[in-house]
């Protein structure tokens, strides 16, 4: 009944954003099939639905869908719908090159004449209470663990004995996030995250965020770093508790994680430095360190040195070099 009605509900939705839909009757073959084919002009769209929308299903969707269209010819484009489109959902739609349409009235469908982008319905299938999910309080301590190392191969029961879960809670958990396509396995059946990312985000979509208190506000800033760094600087001021994550957080320890390149510029000598380079590296009186050198032996054989080194004569310098190359033992390039 569910499936009679999620059909009659993708065909109506089509009807209202195609202008001369043609729907053709569609029957399951060897090759999977699809469950709607409809016509506009001389586009075939062939659509694939799947009431769950967690990545396993979608991806399956994808998948099954990529290959019918391929074989009935060019103008067919590949379509999966579901009852609400999550962001996982539609970066794995992305990456496989399909367009998608959700029950709830959002859509992303691009092809030649043809392009229907809906975004911001919210979901009209949104269950009650707590979900089955793996990202649960307790349950999410797997992904979690994997998650800080994810390129780490873990044994099954080393997860179990670092996230302080039992065998049994620690297997299911990985088989709930195995069938979400979450997580690979190698030949000695280890486990390791497939895509960092996509878990994330399969995560940050059952995550309930209204159980947090957000304080909405504005502050002026020129920047993100200047933003993150205010910010920052009010929490210690007011000690609270406090953390950022990716490259701000990376910001917040050095000023070098902002830029996409670091330079280093080497200079032979301070008289080459631009002046703010050379206030900050040497000349800063809260960080500077004075020596006063004192020369205690024959005055003139130390000026005739730094004649030698320091002069105006860099052929002096060549062969101060060439003489005593043989007896450098720590060397600064």
């Amino acid at each position: 009944m569910l499936e009679t009605q999620a059909l009659a509900d993708a065909r109506t939705l089509l009807a209202s954003w195609l202008a001369h839909p043609r729907f053709r009757a569609q029957k399951r073959g060897p090759d999977g099939g699809a469950d709607l084919v409809v016509e506009e002009g001389d586009l075939r769209l062939v659509v694939e639905l799947k009431w769950s929308a967690d990545a396993a299903s979608i991806g399956a969707a994808a998948n099954q869908v990529k290959r019918y269209a391929a074989g009935l010819g060019r103008r067919t484009i590949p379509v999966v719908a579901t009852s609400f489109m999550g962001d996982v959902g539609r970066r794995i739609c992305d990456d496989a090159g399909t367009s998608w349409f959700d029950l709830s009235g959002n859509a992303h469908i691009i092809a030649p004449g043809l392009r229907i982008i809906i975004e911001g319905r919210p979901n009209k299938f949104v269950r009650r209470g707590r979900p089955s999910s793996a990202f649960a309080p307790k349950s999410a301590r797997i992904a979690r663990r994997l998650l800080i190392e994810p390129g780490r191969w873990f044994r099954q029961r080393e997860l179990a004995r670092e996230t302080g879960l039992d065998d049994g809670f620690t297997s299911k958990i990985v088989r709930r996030l195995e069938q979400d396509a979450l997580l690979e396995r190698d030949e000695a059946g280890a486990l390791r995250v497939t895509k960092p990312d996509l878990m994330l985000d399969a995560w940050a979509e059952v995550y309930a965020f209204e159980k947090h208190a957000i304080l909405r506000g504005h502050v002026t800033a020129r920047g993100g770093e200047e933003l993150l760094r205010r910010v920052a600087q009010a929490m210690k001021r007011s000690k609270i508790r406090h953390a950022a994550t990716g490259l701000g957080a990376a910001w917040l320890q050095t000023e070098f994680a902002g830029r996409g390149k670091v330079d280093i510029t080497r200079f032979k000598g301070l008289g080459e430095m631009p002046h703010i380079h050379l206030r900050e590296t040497t000349m800063a009186p809260g960080t500077r360190t004075l020596l006063r050198v004192k020369v205690i032996d024959d005055r003139d054989e130390t000026k005739s040195a730094v004649d030698r080194l320091m002069g105006n004569r860099p052929e002096a310098r060549f062969d101060f070099i060439q003489e005593n190359a043989a007896f450098v033992t720590d060397l600064d390039i």
